[in-house]
């Protein structure tokens, strides 16, 4: 019987950054470097409050080029801070990549960041204990950018408000994410979320209270849906083929891995079908099951489709 050696630290951290590479490399394949280029620093320039596609404002290889860079520094931050990978690491790796999609690009999460970086230092703790704080908290980074967009102040003012904003955040953040868990007595899974929201009620208050206000708008990119499901289909396709048998006596990567797959959507259905057939046919391979991988004992772990019924029959995870 062939012996499987558990997988180590590293080989769990480069598996994670297969994700964020794929995308670059698409991303490259996708739009030429010499406009990928021009296209970063547009993204740096842009306005990014919501909604601002940046497929539509960079090019989609931009925006994977982007999001990909995002993403490796978030991983790997992570991996030398020796820190182990759990379910943070990967929620916030993915929610990383995915708001770097229309918001968060190459220069305007550093204020937030390292406003994190002072708290830990000045409570002389550890920065791992803070990070994924830090990772969450660069929700707000539009608000840096937005504050650069004030016309009617010096570019001097402009950047240093805008920099000393990004650093209040990332010194409140800690403390009120911590604290808010009395608010709600666990009834939100999202402490940061709640937090961001907090303090971008309090930002966006005192800009309105100067005469400073925000329009919203709409950049959205349209006709990408059949390149962006290849795009996504190879990625779930690759992932369900890693073959798994006793990396880990408690299978907890193979586990990392069903929750990525069930979180990204294995499979939208666009089309109708009869939804009590499907129930009845649930527990078929052929009706939508994948083998995701082996245990020791060379049983199957399978996983069902995120089935979309429509947007009468609204959807339904099977």
């Amino acid at each position: 019987m062939t012996n499987f050696h558990p997988i180590t630290r590293l080989q769990k951290f480069r598996l994670l950054s297969l994700i964020p590479l794929y995308f670059m490399i698409v991303g490259l394949f996708l739009q030429p470097i010499t406009e990928i280029l021009p296209g970063l620093w547009t993204l740096i320039k842009e306005p990014d409050f919501l909604i601002t596609d940046y497929f539509l404002v960079g090019g989609i290889g931009t925006s994977f080029i982007n999001a990909g860079l995002l993403t490796l520094l978030c991983i790997w931050t992570i991996y030398f801070l020796d820190m182990e990978m759990d379910g943070h690491t990967i929620t916030s790796s993915c929610l990383m990549f995915g708001f770097s999609l229309f918001g968060k690009n190459l220069l305007n999460i550093w204020a937030i960041l390292f406003g994190v970086y002072l708290y830990s230092h000045y409570h002389k703790t550890h920065l791992s204990r803070y990070v994924y704080i830090g990772f969450y908290g660069t929700s707000l980074s539009p608000i840096i950018t937005q504050i650069m967009y004030i016309s009617h102040l010096p570019y001097a003012i402009r950047l240093i408000t805008s920099l000393a904003v990004g650093l209040m955040i990332g010194f409140v953040l800690p403390p009120l994410s911590t604290h808010v868990h009395y608010a709600h007595k666990g009834y939100s899974l999202y402490n940061v979320g709640f937090s961001a929201g907090i303090i971008a009620t309090v930002v966006v208050s005192v800009l309105k209270s100067f005469g400073i206000t925000t329009e919203s708008r709409l950049i959205w990119s349209e006709g990408n849906n059949q390149l962006l499901f290849a795009i996504l289909w190879i990625v779930v396709y690759c992932a369900a083929s890693i073959p798994i048998r006793g990396s880990l006596g408690d299978e907890s990567l193979a586990m990392v891995i069903e929750l990525a797959v069930i979180a990204a959507g294995i499979l939208v259905f666009v089309k109708k079908f009869n939804l009590e057939e499907v129930i009845a046919k649930r527990n078929q391979k052929q009706c939508g099951f994948i083998d995701l991988a082996q245990k020791v004992d060379s049983s199957q772990v399978r996983l069902p489709y995120m089935i979309v019924c429509g947007a009468e029959d609204g959807p339904v995870l099977l």
